[in-house]
């Protein structure tokens, strides 16, 4: 299994220097030339069709992107996931499918359906739940690990995952999702709700939606609040720390956490037929403004309102999210 782990030494050919960053693509460079299916994925990223969507000074990124419909239609029953082989195992990967280990416990793969043109999942070592709890620490590391060059997210297990039984996270080339920047810059948008320890708690609006934005220098500081954030939603909503998204950048001012409670798994549009039906699964990517669509009629037909009312729709009720952001500030 330790052949699945490049060094250094064996992608000198392909890096720049020993950064994290450099590493990655590095990695990346060698598994399109080594790897197939990765080539044959990003063929198809390079044919997909992208679309922009604007509403009220908000703009989301619609991407027809045929190739993403298993990821999309993803069956993620208990009993289906039992009697399959975890395609995030290191024993399991195809033959042709290489890493490198990143802070000592994730191996970084190349995702072969990739939805921006350097897509990376990092998977645990070993084989355990997609729980956060007890690995936030770890996730905001990475993230300030990877040069600032990366945004990293996590999808709770029913919020997005296709691996709900192994425990992962994934990045993509920073500033890729739109609400990242909406919560980095356009003030107009951002309510400062108070401060904890050194990590200012903020909402931001996008789309006619509220998201929580979390910003500190302090890694212990975040996690703390992170962690109390997570046992809140835990404590005053039944679907809880399995049904979050979470998305995080680095850059010398700290980490900027984009923390989105959630309600439903998918909305009520993805299970319609006819004319009612758009295939869309929301996970951090969508929820974060780059809207994922398998089919082309789907990709054609979808409005802003139809956007807004899918956040609305997954995202947590407003008397849950108000009573969860009030509760933190109380001892």
């Amino acid at each position: 299994m330790r052949t699945r782990i490049l060094s250094t030494e064996e992608l000198k050919q392909f890096i720049t220097d020993e950064s994290q960053a450099s590493i990655l693509f590095g990695l990346h460079e060698q598994q399109k030339k080594a790897w197939p299916l990765l080539e044959k994925g990003l063929n198809s990223l390079n044919q997909s069709k992208e679309k922009k969507i604007e509403w009220f000074g908000d703009t989301v990124t619609v991407q027809y992107n045929p190739a993403r419909m298993v990821s999309v239609s993803a069956n993620i029953d208990p009993n289906v996931i039992r009697t399959r082989s975890c395609f995030l195992c290191i024993e399991n990967l195809p033959p042709e499918q290489t890493s490198i280990l990143v802070d000592t416990e994730f191996l970084a793969l190349a995702n072969p359906l990739p939805i921006f043109k350097t897509h990376f999942t990092f998977a645990h070592i070993r084989h355990k739940k997609q729980d956060i709890v007890g690995s936030i620490e770890a996730f905001l590391r990475i993230t300030s690990k990877l040069d600032g060059r990366f945004t990293v997210f996590f999808n709770g297990a029913t919020a997005g995952a296709s691996a709900p039984d192994h425990f992962h996270f994934q990045a993509c080339p920073k500033d890729s999702l739109p609400i990242s920047l909406t919560a980095k810059t356009k003030q107009d948008k951002i309510s400062k709700v108070g401060t904890i320890l050194s990590v200012d708690i903020e909402t931001v609006s996008f789309f006619g939606n509220r998201y929580i934005v979390l910003k500190s220098p302090a890694l212990e500081d975040l996690v703390s609040v992170l962690e109390r954030l997570i046992y809140l939603l835990d404590s005053h909503h039944p679907c809880g720390k399995d049904m979050i998204n979470i998305i995080a950048d680095f850059d010398h001012n700290g980490w900027q956490i984009i923390f989105i409670p959630r309600e439903k798994h998918r909305p009520d549009c993805f299970y319609e037929e006819g004319d009612r039906s758009l295939l869309v699964s929301p996970g951090s990517v969508e929820m974060g403004g780059v809207i994922i669509t398998p089919r082309e009629n789907d990709f054609l037909k979808i409005t802003a309102e139809d956007i807004s009312s899918i956040y609305n729709e997954v995202m947590l009720n407003a008397t849950a999210y108000n009573t969860v952001l009030d509760s933190i500030f109380k001892t």
